[in-house]
Protein backbone atom coordinates (compact mmCIF):
# COMPACT_ATOMS: atom_id res chain seq x y z
CA UNK A 1 0.00 0.00 0.00
CA UNK A 2 2.53 2.10 0.14
CA UNK A 3 5.89 1.12 -1.38
CA UNK A 4 4.92 0.77 -5.29
CA UNK A 5 2.59 3.41 -5.09
CA UNK A 6 5.16 5.65 -4.22
CA UNK A 7 7.53 4.79 -6.44
CA UNK A 8 4.65 4.77 -9.29
CA UNK A 9 4.25 8.54 -8.04
CA UNK A 10 7.78 8.95 -8.81
CA UNK A 11 8.12 7.75 -12.26
CA UNK A 12 4.44 7.65 -13.76
CA UNK A 13 2.36 10.45 -11.67
CA UNK A 14 4.39 13.59 -12.50
CA UNK A 15 6.96 12.78 -9.47
CA UNK A 16 10.61 13.57 -9.50
CA UNK A 17 12.13 10.54 -11.76
CA UNK A 18 9.45 11.36 -14.39
CA UNK A 19 10.30 15.28 -13.89
CA UNK A 20 14.12 15.21 -14.50
CA UNK A 21 14.26 15.98 -18.07
CA UNK A 22 12.06 19.22 -17.63
CA UNK A 23 14.32 19.72 -14.38
CA UNK A 24 17.67 18.61 -14.95
CA UNK A 25 17.39 18.31 -18.56
CA UNK A 26 18.03 14.73 -18.43
CA UNK A 27 16.22 13.65 -21.37
CA UNK A 28 12.74 12.97 -21.28
CA UNK A 29 13.35 11.64 -18.04
CA UNK A 30 13.33 8.35 -16.34
CA UNK A 31 11.15 6.39 -18.55
CA UNK A 32 9.70 3.06 -17.90
CA UNK A 33 7.49 2.48 -20.34
CA UNK A 34 5.48 -0.55 -19.33
CA UNK A 35 6.85 -0.82 -15.20
CA UNK A 36 10.30 -2.56 -15.78
CA UNK A 37 11.33 -0.44 -13.03
CA UNK A 38 8.08 0.19 -10.82
CA UNK A 39 7.28 -3.45 -11.26
CA UNK A 40 10.26 -6.07 -11.68
CA UNK A 41 13.21 -4.66 -10.44
CA UNK A 42 11.43 -3.01 -7.22
CA UNK A 43 10.26 -6.36 -6.39
CA UNK A 44 13.31 -7.91 -7.09
CA UNK A 45 15.42 -5.43 -4.77
CA UNK A 46 12.72 -6.71 -1.79
CA UNK A 47 12.88 -10.06 -2.88
CA UNK A 48 16.61 -9.74 -2.52
CA UNK A 49 16.39 -8.13 0.32
CA UNK A 50 14.58 -11.21 1.73
CA UNK A 51 16.69 -13.91 0.84
CA UNK A 52 19.66 -11.91 2.45
CA UNK A 53 17.57 -11.55 5.80
CA UNK A 54 15.52 -15.12 5.72
CA UNK A 55 17.16 -17.63 4.03
CA UNK A 56 20.18 -19.66 5.56
CA UNK A 57 23.42 -19.98 3.10
CA UNK A 58 23.86 -23.73 2.25
CA UNK A 59 27.33 -25.47 2.69
CA UNK A 60 30.01 -24.44 0.15
CA UNK A 61 30.09 -27.04 -2.49
CA UNK A 62 32.76 -27.66 -5.26
CA UNK A 63 31.87 -25.79 -8.66
CA UNK A 64 31.02 -29.19 -10.25
CA UNK A 65 28.29 -30.12 -8.18
CA UNK A 66 26.55 -27.64 -8.33
CA UNK A 67 22.83 -27.99 -10.17
CA UNK A 68 20.70 -25.64 -12.00
CA UNK A 69 17.42 -25.33 -10.37
CA UNK A 70 14.97 -28.28 -10.81
CA UNK A 71 11.88 -27.59 -13.40
CA UNK A 72 9.43 -30.01 -10.93
CA UNK A 73 6.54 -29.62 -13.22
CA UNK A 74 7.74 -28.48 -16.81
CA UNK A 75 4.91 -28.03 -18.58
CA UNK A 76 3.57 -25.80 -16.03
CA UNK A 77 6.60 -23.36 -16.39
CA UNK A 78 6.43 -23.23 -20.15
CA UNK A 79 2.69 -22.56 -19.79
CA UNK A 80 3.37 -19.80 -17.15
CA UNK A 81 5.58 -17.89 -19.58
CA UNK A 82 3.71 -18.37 -22.58
CA UNK A 83 0.66 -16.65 -20.79
CA UNK A 84 3.38 -14.15 -19.26
CA UNK A 85 3.87 -12.84 -23.28
CA UNK A 86 -0.33 -12.91 -23.53
CA UNK A 87 -0.34 -10.83 -21.09
CA UNK A 88 2.48 -8.63 -21.79
CA UNK A 89 0.41 -7.58 -24.70
CA UNK A 90 -2.24 -5.97 -22.87
CA UNK A 91 -0.04 -5.05 -20.28
CA UNK A 92 1.50 -2.65 -22.64
CA UNK A 93 -1.34 -0.82 -23.58
CA UNK A 94 -3.70 -0.70 -20.45
CA UNK A 95 -2.41 2.58 -19.76
CA UNK A 96 -4.51 5.38 -21.58
CA UNK A 97 -2.29 8.18 -20.29
CA UNK A 98 0.83 6.48 -22.09
CA UNK A 99 -0.89 5.22 -25.39
CA UNK A 100 -2.62 8.94 -26.05
CA UNK A 101 0.91 9.72 -26.64
CA UNK A 102 2.10 6.80 -29.07
CA UNK A 103 0.95 7.42 -32.68
CA UNK A 104 -0.61 4.19 -34.34
CA UNK A 105 3.58 2.99 -35.77
CA UNK A 106 4.36 3.07 -31.68
CA UNK A 107 1.54 0.73 -31.27
CA UNK A 108 2.02 -1.49 -34.15
CA UNK A 109 5.69 -1.33 -33.56
CA UNK A 110 5.16 -2.21 -29.66
CA UNK A 111 2.86 -5.20 -30.25
CA UNK A 112 5.83 -6.45 -32.76
CA UNK A 113 8.65 -5.65 -30.01
CA UNK A 114 6.80 -7.71 -27.58
CA UNK A 115 7.19 -10.76 -29.35
CA UNK A 116 10.60 -10.46 -30.43
CA UNK A 117 11.97 -9.80 -26.60
CA UNK A 118 10.52 -12.88 -25.73
CA UNK A 119 11.94 -14.82 -28.78
CA UNK A 120 15.12 -13.18 -28.18
CA UNK A 121 15.46 -14.12 -24.30
CA UNK A 122 14.81 -17.84 -24.79
CA UNK A 123 17.21 -18.94 -27.20
CA UNK A 124 20.35 -18.67 -24.79
CA UNK A 125 19.21 -20.27 -22.02
CA UNK A 126 17.71 -22.97 -24.93
CA UNK A 127 20.59 -23.33 -26.53
CA UNK A 128 22.94 -22.86 -23.31
CA UNK A 129 21.39 -25.95 -21.25
CA UNK A 130 21.19 -27.95 -24.35
CA UNK A 131 24.83 -27.45 -25.42
CA UNK A 132 26.16 -28.11 -21.54
CA UNK A 133 23.52 -30.59 -20.48
CA UNK A 134 22.80 -32.36 -23.67
CA UNK A 135 19.14 -31.76 -23.26
CA UNK A 136 17.09 -27.78 -22.85
CA UNK A 137 16.11 -27.24 -19.42
CA UNK A 138 12.34 -25.87 -19.36
CA UNK A 139 12.79 -23.84 -16.64
CA UNK A 140 15.72 -21.96 -17.87
CA UNK A 141 14.40 -21.43 -20.89
CA UNK A 142 11.00 -20.21 -19.61
CA UNK A 143 12.91 -17.74 -17.22
CA UNK A 144 14.53 -16.35 -19.95
CA UNK A 145 11.40 -15.88 -22.11
CA UNK A 146 10.18 -13.71 -19.16
CA UNK A 147 13.85 -12.23 -18.90
CA UNK A 148 13.37 -10.86 -22.57
CA UNK A 149 9.81 -9.60 -21.25
CA UNK A 150 10.88 -7.64 -18.66
CA UNK A 151 13.41 -6.08 -20.59
CA UNK A 152 10.66 -5.11 -23.51
CA UNK A 153 8.40 -3.88 -20.70
CA UNK A 154 11.32 -0.87 -20.35
CA UNK A 155 11.48 0.58 -23.79
CA UNK A 156 8.22 -1.03 -25.16
CA UNK A 157 8.15 0.75 -28.69
CA UNK A 158 11.00 3.07 -28.22
CA UNK A 159 13.49 0.86 -30.15
CA UNK A 160 13.01 -0.87 -33.61
CA UNK A 161 12.15 -4.31 -33.87
CA UNK A 162 15.88 -4.99 -34.87
CA UNK A 163 17.45 -3.98 -31.58
CA UNK A 164 14.07 -5.84 -29.23
CA UNK A 165 15.29 -8.47 -30.47
CA UNK A 166 18.53 -8.26 -29.17
CA UNK A 167 17.87 -6.78 -26.01
CA UNK A 168 15.75 -9.63 -25.59
CA UNK A 169 19.06 -11.89 -26.56
CA UNK A 170 20.59 -9.73 -23.80
CA UNK A 171 18.56 -10.09 -20.95
CA UNK A 172 17.57 -14.10 -21.88
CA UNK A 173 21.85 -14.64 -21.49
CA UNK A 174 21.97 -12.94 -18.40
CA UNK A 175 19.45 -15.54 -16.61
CA UNK A 176 21.97 -18.42 -16.80
CA UNK A 177 24.74 -16.52 -15.49
CA UNK A 178 22.63 -14.55 -12.76
CA UNK A 179 20.96 -17.79 -11.40
CA UNK A 180 24.42 -19.61 -10.94
CA UNK A 181 25.62 -16.28 -9.12
CA UNK A 182 23.03 -16.04 -6.82
CA UNK A 183 21.96 -19.89 -5.78
CA UNK A 184 25.93 -21.34 -6.41
CA UNK A 185 27.91 -18.63 -5.17
CA UNK A 186 25.76 -16.55 -2.88
CA UNK A 187 24.25 -20.01 -1.89
CA UNK A 188 21.22 -17.79 -1.57
CA UNK A 189 18.08 -19.99 -2.79
CA UNK A 190 16.08 -18.00 -4.85
CA UNK A 191 13.55 -20.67 -5.94
CA UNK A 192 11.46 -18.58 -7.72
CA UNK A 193 14.24 -16.53 -10.22
CA UNK A 194 12.92 -13.19 -8.54
CA UNK A 195 16.96 -11.61 -9.22
CA UNK A 196 17.45 -14.08 -12.65
CA UNK A 197 14.36 -13.42 -14.61
CA UNK A 198 12.94 -9.89 -13.16
CA UNK A 199 15.81 -7.39 -11.53
CA UNK A 200 18.72 -7.87 -13.53
CA UNK A 201 16.62 -8.16 -17.00
CA UNK A 202 14.69 -4.87 -15.86
CA UNK A 203 17.81 -3.43 -15.07
CA UNK A 204 18.86 -4.12 -19.04
CA UNK A 205 16.19 -3.08 -20.15
CA UNK A 206 16.19 0.47 -18.69
CA UNK A 207 19.24 0.95 -19.91
CA UNK A 208 18.90 -0.15 -23.44
CA UNK A 209 16.42 2.97 -23.33
CA UNK A 210 19.84 5.40 -22.83
CA UNK A 211 20.93 4.04 -25.85
CA UNK A 212 18.88 2.54 -28.32
CA UNK A 213 15.67 4.67 -27.95
CA UNK A 214 15.57 6.36 -31.66
CA UNK A 215 13.45 9.26 -31.25
CA UNK A 216 10.61 8.36 -33.38
CA UNK A 217 7.89 7.02 -30.65
CA UNK A 218 7.20 8.94 -27.48
CA UNK A 219 6.93 13.29 -28.62
CA UNK A 220 6.32 14.97 -25.86
CA UNK A 221 6.58 12.01 -23.34
CA UNK A 222 5.96 13.54 -19.63
CA UNK A 223 5.84 16.73 -20.78
CA UNK A 224 8.82 17.03 -21.77
CA UNK A 225 9.72 18.47 -25.65
CA UNK A 226 5.70 18.98 -26.30
CA UNK A 227 6.14 21.27 -29.47
CA UNK A 228 9.84 19.95 -30.27
CA UNK A 229 12.60 18.16 -28.37
CA UNK A 230 16.08 19.35 -29.25
CA UNK A 231 15.00 21.60 -32.25
CA UNK A 232 13.20 18.80 -34.03
CA UNK A 233 9.14 18.72 -34.38
CA UNK A 234 7.95 15.51 -33.57
CA UNK A 235 11.24 14.02 -32.08
CA UNK A 236 10.45 11.45 -29.04
CA UNK A 237 12.13 9.61 -26.38
CA UNK A 238 15.93 9.25 -27.84
CA UNK A 239 19.05 7.34 -26.91
CA UNK A 240 22.71 7.30 -28.51
CA UNK A 241 21.24 5.53 -31.32
CA UNK A 242 19.12 8.03 -32.97
CA UNK A 243 17.27 7.62 -36.12
CA UNK A 244 17.59 9.51 -39.28
CA UNK A 245 16.81 12.95 -38.74
CA UNK A 246 17.04 13.30 -35.26
CA UNK A 247 18.90 14.12 -32.70
CA UNK A 248 20.87 12.27 -30.72
CA UNK A 249 19.98 12.96 -26.82
CA UNK A 250 23.47 11.32 -25.02
CA UNK A 251 24.16 11.25 -22.17
CA UNK A 252 21.29 13.14 -20.62
CA UNK A 253 18.86 10.31 -20.98
CA UNK A 254 21.24 7.51 -20.16
CA UNK A 255 21.66 9.33 -17.23
CA UNK A 256 18.27 9.89 -16.35
CA UNK A 257 17.74 5.92 -16.74
CA UNK A 258 20.75 5.58 -14.37
CA UNK A 259 19.20 7.51 -11.71
CA UNK A 260 15.98 5.62 -11.82
CA UNK A 261 17.83 2.44 -11.28
CA UNK A 262 19.53 3.68 -8.17
CA UNK A 263 16.76 5.13 -6.72
CA UNK A 264 14.05 1.94 -7.22
CA UNK A 265 16.84 -0.60 -6.80
CA UNK A 266 17.73 1.21 -3.84
CA UNK A 267 13.86 1.90 -2.87
CA UNK A 268 13.12 -1.85 -2.80
CA UNK A 269 15.94 -3.20 -1.15
CA UNK A 270 15.38 -0.93 1.75
CA UNK A 271 12.34 -1.22 2.78
CA UNK A 272 12.69 -4.80 1.99
CA UNK A 273 15.30 -4.94 4.73
CA UNK A 274 13.11 -2.81 6.98
CA UNK A 275 9.88 -5.13 6.67
CA UNK A 276 12.48 -8.41 6.22
CA UNK A 277 14.07 -8.11 9.66
CA UNK A 278 11.27 -7.79 12.35
CA UNK A 279 10.02 -10.76 10.60
CA UNK A 280 13.02 -12.94 10.04
CA UNK A 281 13.54 -12.09 14.34
CA UNK A 282 10.10 -13.26 15.00
CA UNK A 283 10.46 -16.57 13.30
CA UNK A 284 14.15 -16.82 14.45
CA UNK A 285 12.27 -16.57 17.53
CA UNK A 286 9.57 -19.12 17.20
CA UNK A 287 11.84 -21.61 16.11
CA UNK A 288 14.04 -21.16 19.20
CA UNK A 289 10.88 -22.10 21.15
CA UNK A 290 10.00 -25.31 22.52
CA UNK A 291 6.94 -25.14 20.17
CA UNK A 292 9.06 -25.99 16.90
CA UNK A 293 11.68 -28.33 18.16
CA UNK A 294 11.84 -31.50 16.01
CA UNK A 295 9.91 -34.81 17.56
CA UNK A 296 11.98 -37.73 18.59
CA UNK A 297 11.45 -39.23 15.73
CA UNK A 298 13.83 -36.71 14.11
CA UNK A 299 11.02 -35.76 11.42
CA UNK A 300 9.88 -32.32 10.07
CA UNK A 301 6.56 -32.70 12.47
CA UNK A 302 5.68 -29.55 14.01
CA UNK A 303 2.89 -29.65 16.32
CA UNK A 304 1.32 -32.40 14.58
CA UNK A 305 2.10 -30.82 10.97
CA UNK A 306 4.28 -33.23 9.10
CA UNK A 307 6.18 -30.30 6.35
CA UNK A 308 7.89 -33.21 4.56
CA UNK A 309 4.56 -34.50 3.46
CA UNK A 310 3.33 -31.18 2.64
CA UNK A 311 6.17 -30.99 0.44
CA UNK A 312 5.24 -34.18 -1.45
CA UNK A 313 1.87 -33.34 -1.29
CA UNK A 314 2.80 -30.13 -3.52
CA UNK A 315 4.82 -31.95 -5.84
CA UNK A 316 3.68 -35.81 -6.69
CA UNK A 317 5.32 -35.51 -9.51
CA UNK A 318 8.81 -34.82 -8.35
CA UNK A 319 10.58 -37.86 -6.82
CA UNK A 320 13.46 -37.10 -4.95
CA UNK A 321 16.09 -38.62 -7.38
CA UNK A 322 14.02 -36.08 -9.64
CA UNK A 323 14.45 -33.19 -7.27
CA UNK A 324 17.91 -33.17 -6.44
CA UNK A 325 17.36 -31.51 -3.06
CA UNK A 326 14.84 -30.40 -1.39
CA UNK A 327 12.44 -27.51 -1.80
CA UNK A 328 13.05 -24.96 1.01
Amino acid sequence: AVIYPLAGNWVQGGGWLSALGRNLSLGHGFVDFGGAGTVHLLAAGFGLAALVVWTPRRPRQPLEQIELPPAFQPLLAVVGSLLVLAGILGWLWSNPLQVSLVSDLGMMRGSVNAILFASGGILVPLGYTWFVTGRSDPLLSARGLVAGLVAGLAVGPFVQPGVAFLIGLLAGATVPFVTFVIDGLLRLDDATGVVASSGIPALVGLLMVGIFADGAVGAGWQMTGVENYQGVVGQGVTGLLAASGYQIDFPGQLQAQLVGILALGLWGFLTGILLCTPLGLLLHGLKQSEAWQPTEAGTAEVDGFDFDQLEDDLFPLASQEQQGRRVP
